[in-house]
C-alpha cells in the first residue's frame, strides 16, 4: 500500500475525531488555550497513527511529519521529540477518557439497529503495557519493570460488532480479581472471563 493510499485510509479512520469534539472541549477546558502548534487534537492523532505503524518511539514519529502528504493529513509540518515528551507528560487524561466516552457513543448509535446473534453476553479481560521503571517507578511491577493493566469490558452483539462498554486502569501488579467490581454489575447478563477473575461470591 503505498503512503498516498495509506494516508487518505487513516483520514477515513480517523473521520470520527473530525468532528467538533474538540472545538466543544476547548471551550470549557484551558488545556490548548495557548497552544499554537501541538494542539491536544493533533497530538492525538499522530500517536494514533504511531500506533497504526508500529513505531517504537518519539523520533520516529517525529520523523513521519517528513512526509508532506501527512503534514497536509495532521496540519502540522514538523515536531520534535522532545515538544511530543513534554506533551506527553502535561496532556491531561480526562481528555483522553472524554475522546474514549465520545466515541463509545458514536459506535453504539451506529451500532444500534444490528441484529444479536445471542443476548446479552458481554466480554471482560485485561492487557499489560509495560513501562520503564525509570520514568514510572510509581507503577512498579517488576524488579526491573513497571506497568499498567487495561481492564476491558466489551459487549457482543455479533460476529462483526463487538462494542466497547466500560474501561479502567490498575497498576500492573494489582490482581485481576479486585477489578471485577467496575465491571460485573449487571443481573440477566452473561458475563464471560478467564480464570484471573475467579471468585466464588463473584460467581454468587
Amino acid at each position: 500500500m503505498d503512503k498516498f493510499t495509506l494516508l487518505t485510509s487513516f483520514g477515513k479512520w480517523v473521520e470520527p475525531l473530525e468532528s467538533t469534539l474538540f472545538d466543544e472541549m476547548s471551550h470549557d477546558k484551558s488545556f490548548d488555550r495557548y497552544t499554537k502548534k501541538l494542539t491536544t487534537k493533533r497530538y492525538v492523532l499522530l500517536f494514533l497513527y504511531a500506533q497504526l505503524q508500529n513505531r517504537s518511539g518519539l523520533r520516529a514519529i517525529s520523523d513521519d511529519l517528513l512526509m508532506k502528504d501527512f503534514q497536509k493529513e495532521i496540519g502540522l509540518d514538523h515536531i520534535s521529540p522532545s515538544q511530543l515528551s513534554r506533551k506527553n507528560r502535561h496532556v491531561d487524561s480526562t481528555i483522553l477518557s472524554e475522546v474514549w466516552q465520545s466515541l463509545i457513543l458514536q459506535i453504539r448509535t451506529v451500532s444500534s439497529g444490528h441484529k444479536r446473534t445471542i443476548p446479552n453476553v458481554q466480554l471482560l479481560d485485561s492487557s499489560t503495557v509495560p513501562l520503564s521503571l525509570n520514568l514510572y517507578k510509581w507503577a512498579k511491577f517488576r524488579e526491573t519493570k513497571s506497568g499498567l493493566k487495561l481492564h476491558l469490558l466489551v459487549e457482543f452483539i455479533n460476529e462483526r460488532d463487538v462494542l466497547p462498554t466500560k474501561l479502567t486502569v490498575s497498576p500492573a501488579e494489582r490482581s485481576d480479581i479486585k477489578e471485577w467490581r467496575h465491571f460485573i454489575t449487571e443481573p440477566g447478563v452473561t458475563y464471560v472471563f478467564d480464570r484471573g477473575y475467579f471468585d466464588f461470591m463473584l460467581f454468587h
